[in-house]
């Protein structure tokens, strides 16, 4: 692994620069996260992303790599070699929108992962436009802010966002996929086939691009709590923390309620077909159980429960008929 090496100067300059946002105990927990990982924080190859930063309760650090880091590590695998051809994207004209102004309906990108044998093999992976770009809406005459005759309890009056004529969903114009449409697509697109041929290596790792539309929504979210109800905010993120799963590739990194992910992973654990595929699932999600874990340890305690049972069955169905045949007799015995 790359070792890196951060002077004084450096360290200052991250501090009042991209991690600005993060806190001391948040900003040392990057700077380590960038030395284990062995990417350069200067050349952002890794970015910090502060969710919720306004809210003590809510808020959370999510350390994203870019698609440079990400091509940076797979480098680093040995066995890996990027396509010669350019990203597929799939059109469709009748899906074109203020938030989608292409038409794009999905983008699919190639990479090479070599065998024990020496052979080359394809590994894809696709990224499906409404699943990733970020939009937010926005009224076609701007917004008041009304009061509602209410105040919060330092006497601050509780005004309320009224839209100026028809809301429409457009791509968020803070994010560079407004100008940037099919890279940042592609860029999903990439991370997904990575993380679906070299698990182990990209397990919990994330591109900034794949977090743009968290991001916007989070931004969106904390403009309405500083202008008027902290009830409105909770109600748009859904009340909850939520956990990042990557359940399924086809459909891509998803942001699940807290009080869901048991039961939306053991569903998907049980869909599994053999102990390998069963280890895939948790290898890929290794950081976000971790998270999981800390924040609902009830739960996931129940939830490791089950998955050791699950996981002794298939344990059981890989052996050979033979073998289990006699395990059979044991038990009938």
């Amino acid at each position: 692994m790359t070792e890196i090496t951060l002077s004084d100067r450096q360290i200052a300059t991250l501090k009042n620069t991209i991690a600005k946002k993060c806190d001391s105990s948040e900003f040392n927990l990057f700077v380590e996260y960038c030395k284990n990982i062995g990417l350069d924080p200067i050349r952002k190859q890794v970015i910090p992303i502060v969710f919720s930063a306004n809210d003590a309760s809510k808020r959370q650090l999510t350390i994203v790599v870019t698609i440079d880091g990400l091509r940076a590590i797979a480098e680093r695998v040995q066995n890996y070699r990027p396509d010669e051809d350019e990203p597929r994207y799939s059109y469709d004209k009748d899906i074109k929108s203020p938030s989608n102004p292409l038409g794009i309906e999905k983008c699919t990108v190639r990479v090479w992962k070599q065998d024990r044998k020496g052979e080359w093999y394809p590994v894809n992976g696709t990224a499906y436009w409404d699943e990733f770009a970020p939009t937010k809406k926005e009224a076609e005459g701007g917004y008041d802010w009304e009061d509602t005759d209410q105040t919060w309890p330092d006497g601050r009056p509780k005004k309320r966002k009224v839209p100026r004529g028809k809301e429409v969903e457009v791509l968020d114009r803070s994010t560079l996929w407004p100008k940037m449409p099919r890279i940042m697509i592609a860029k999903c697109a990439e991370a997904q086939a990575l993380r679906k041929g070299w698990p182990d290596q990209f397990s919990g790792v994330h591109t900034d691009a794949e977090f743009d539309h968290v991001r916007s929504d989070d931004v969106t979210a904390t403009e309405i709590a500083e202008q008027y109800a902290e009830d409105q905010r909770l109600k748009m993120i859904g009340g909850e923390r939520q956990i990042t799963l990557l359940l399924d590739t086809d459909i891509g990194l998803e942001r699940v309620p807290s009080g869901q992910v048991a039961d939306r992973y053991l569903a998907r654990a049980k869909e599994c077909e053999d102990l390998n595929a069963l280890q895939n699932l948790r290898a890929t999600n290794k950081e976000s159980l971790q998270e999981f874990w800390a924040y609902a340890p009830t739960d996931a305690l129940g939830l490791k429960k089950e998955l050791e049972i699950l996981e002794s069955r298939l344990s059981i169905n890989s052996l050979p008929p033979e073998t289990q045949q006699a395990i059979d007799n044991m038990k009938a015995g």
